[in-house]
């Protein structure tokens, strides 16, 4: 069975790539291996409602970020929802693979 390993998926955003060959033995973060696909779309969830709060705040209105620090804000936090996004799909697909018998 294909696995996606929760230790190996980055949960780092891109401001965080100047640090990345300190730790690649022992991340700070990973995805807890014991949390269920449920678990991280909630997780997911709640990242995605934070960044649409941030845009809806930011649409409009006078804001004192360059375009590059917003940019920044953004890929930061979404890299890691997608890696988190990925693991989660990954998992769902292989329980059902399981549960269908094709695994």
């Amino acid at each position: 069975m294909t696995h996606t390993d929760p230790t190996r998926t980055r949960v780092t955003g891109c401001m965080a790539d100047n640090w990345n060959t300190l730790n690649e033995s022992q991340p700070a973060l990973i995805i807890n291996p014991d949390a269920s696909a449920l678990d991280l779309l909630a997780w997911c969830w709640g990242e995605a409602a934070s960044m649409e709060a941030t845009a809806q705040m930011l649409v409009g209105g006078e804001s004192e970020l360059s375009a590059g620090d917003l940019s920044a804000l953004f890929l930061h936090r979404l890299s890691p929802l997608v890696n988190a996004l990925h693991h989660a799909t990954s998992d769902l697909l292989n329980a059902r693979r399981v549960d269908e018998g094709r695994a």
